[in-house]
């Protein structure tokens, strides 16, 4: 059985932010097949899309896994929905939200996932902790490490703060 890294971008700003995060990552850990190997930092983020919404705590997660990636990435809905995640808006406010970044340098386009993540490369939420234990990944599309792509975004300290608690 293959075995996937895996990088996952991991959100919330709904309740007590930390807490929900910290329970999704124990629930990833507890899947057959899956392995948390290293977690970054948590950060502050400003929201992104729908403004008018608390800021958000955001972080980010290798794996390993012999989960495939569609397999994989219902799991990770799985869990969102039992952390009380509800898609009312686009971009909204929620308790917790995983994300497939990048799974070894798979390039997949369907109608239920895409990797790498389309707009990863243009988040500071996401590259900001990313960089923080995947520095040197290379995105498989533009050949450029997560630490380059995050240059590439400029300034970041007004959108991404370092996590100080509740």
């Amino acid at each position: 059985m293959p075995e996937y890294q895996t990088a996952i971008g991991i959100g919330g700003n709904i309740g007590h932010r930390k807490r929900n995060l910290d329970r999704a990552v124990v629930e990833l850990n507890q899947l057959p097949g899956i392995l948390v190997v290293d977690h970054s930092p948590w950060f502050e983020t400003v929201p992104v899309g729908y403004l008018n919404q608390t800021p958000f705590l955001n972080g980010a997660l290798t794996v390993s896994s012999t989960l495939p990636p569609h397999e994989f990435l219902r799991f990770l809905n799985k869990i969102e929905n039992n952390l009380g995640r509800t898609r009312l808006k686009k971009d909204g406010p929620r308790t917790v939200d995983l994300d497939l970044l990048l799974v070894d340098d798979l390039i997949i386009n369907s109608p239920h996932l895409s990797l790498p993540h389309p707009r990863m490369s243009e988040r500071a939420f996401v590259l900001v902790p990313l960089a923080e234990i995947l520095p040197d990944w290379v995105h498989p599309v533009s050949g450029r490490t997560v630490r380059e792509l995050l240059c590439d975004l400029g300034p970041t300290d007004q959108l991404v703060t370092p996590y100080q608690g509740e």
